[in-house]
């Protein structure tokens, strides 16, 4: 898609030097798409009107790369072009999308009049040529620019109680304290995950997943288990999430049936896995938090949320936070608190926010206190950030306020970022110390007086502060 544009000398400036015009598309006030800035020659004695083209592209949250006719109509609902000159609007322009079409210019209807108004929605074409449609858009009256460059209304601010009490874990059956001997022979170095009791396990033959219910003795097999991955195994209730390639699927233990994803709804940004090491899906009772590739996508989101608590996979898209794929880590989810917490070693930055569709995520930084490691994945327990600095070998475990500016430091890991675990009550961990002692550490707000300060959602804090 190219923005067309006409100008003729004394539009600009008088001196004959070259000037960038730069283009940015919005909606809402939020930028959708830009353009590399198009060169413009001015010379005051050239009268002739000339058409400038200049290519749209995705912005680099977005996955960059020209934006395509069928992508751009994939968005509905009113959209702002933004003409730029020393990063200052020089001329607004407004269209529309519905039902996957543009709304046209009133003036291109076939039936207009007078003729002599009339907007032709096809130019002409050289020979052997394809003629181009063309979308005519009116200018803004400066006057109202404020309309359509303000930033619109603010998602909601969390999930509703309906879904935070659908996405919390659900409650264990009581029942006495009972081991069971069984024949399964589970990898070391491969992942495990349980439920309440549901548990997905790699055997030590290697040869794929299965899953067992609590009491059994020996395991079950899945539809084409031996397909999925090694790594990166989860439990929602009754329902044990996986991964092949660069799709997540979704097994139902009381149905038996196994749900897969469409890739065009989640896409797995970086399909790589350790046993201990930053994750690109996490999953914490009946919600699963993904890291996407923004170009495989539907509307380029990086950040999704998927709601297992019915019957469907329910996929949750929210904005893209202001960086490059290339530069996230890794992702945690939180079912209690409907939360999502998103890590980049390279920008030493968390991005954290509410599962609600299109809203915005919180900015933390941490380049002035150590950083954020590249090795691990940031937890949410009891509405707070479990998260792991760049230190070093040894990683240090840090609690954070979400949207806060404190934190506070509990030593540092033995050996792997991934050796700790952290459920609404408490955080457990093996610390550096003494060979890898056991360390836990209550985060109840009923137990410990937090003096956190918190800041408004929309606050981005320039670094953080030791406690």
């Amino acid at each position: 898609m190219n923005f067309g544009n006409w100008i003729r000398g004394g539009l600009f400036n008088t001196t004959g030097a070259m000037e960038s015009l730069q283009i940015q598309v919005l909606q809402e006030g939020r930028g959708i798409y830009t353009a590399d800035p198009g060169t413009i020659g001015n010379k005051e004695h050239e009268a002739n009107w000339r058409e400038t083209e200049i290519k749209l592209l995705y912005k680099k949250s977005g996955g960059a790369g020209p934006v395509k006719l069928k992508e751009l109509l994939k968005q509905e609902g009113d959209f702002s072009v933004v003409m730029l000159r020393a990063g200052e609007p020089y001329q607004v322009f407004g269209y529309a999308v519905e039902g996957g079409r543009f709304k046209p210019h009133s003036r291109s209807a076939f039936d207009h009049e007078p003729r002599t108004h009339f907007l032709i929605s096809r130019g002409v074409a050289a020979r052997f040529a394809t003629p181009r449609d063309m979308l005519w858009m009116e200018a803004i009256p400066e006057a109202r620019w404020g309309e359509f460059l303000e930033r619109g209304p603010v998602a909601a601010a969390g999930p509703t109680p309906g879904q935070l009490l659908a996405w919390s874990t659900p409650a264990a059956p009581e029942r006495a304290p009972q081991a069971t001997v069984t024949t399964a022979d589970a990898r070391m170095d491969a992942a495990i995950a349980a439920g309440s009791d549901v548990i997905a396990l790699v055997t030590g033959s290697y040869d794929g997943v299965f899953w067992m219910r609590v009491g059994d003795t020996e395991r079950r097999s899945l539809p084409g288990g031996n397909e999925y991955s090694a790594y990166g195994l989860g439990v929602a209730g009754k329902k044990i999430v996986l991964w092949r390639g660069v799709q997540l699927c979704v097994f139902d233990t009381e149905t038996e049936q196994l749900l897969e994803i469409s890739t065009e709804e989640v896409h797995l940004m970086k399909p790589t896995f350790k046993p201990y090491g930053p994750s690109f899906f996490s999953v914490d009772g009946m919600l699963v938090g993904a890291l996407n590739d923004p170009n495989r996508v539907t509307a380029r989101r990086m950040v999704k949320g998927v709601d297992l608590s019915g019957p469907e996979p329910v996929v949750i898209s929210l904005q893209n936070p202001e960086i490059e794929a290339r530069e996230l880590n890794s992702i945690g989810v939180d079912g209690e608190t409907g939360s999502v917490v998103v890590s980049s070693q390279r920008k030493a930055k968390l991005f954290d926010g509410p599962v609600v569709a299109d809203t915005d995520l919180a900015v933390l930084d941490l380049s002035g206190v150590d950083g954020v490691s590249d090795n691990c994945t940031p937890q949410l327990a009891s509405g707070r950030i479990i998260d792991f600095d760049d230190s070093g070998p040894s990683p240090r475990v840090r609690v954070l306020e979400p949207q806060g500016a404190q934190f506070r430091a509990f030593g540092s890991l033995h050996i792997e970022a991934n050796d700790v675990a952290a459920a609404p009550e408490a955080l457990a961990m093996a610390s550096s110390d003494a060979g890898g002692s056991a360390t836990s550490l209550s985060l109840g707000p009923s137990r410990v007086p937090w003096p956190w300060r918190t800041t408004p959602a929309r606050e981005v804090p320039a670094r953080a502060s030791t406690v």
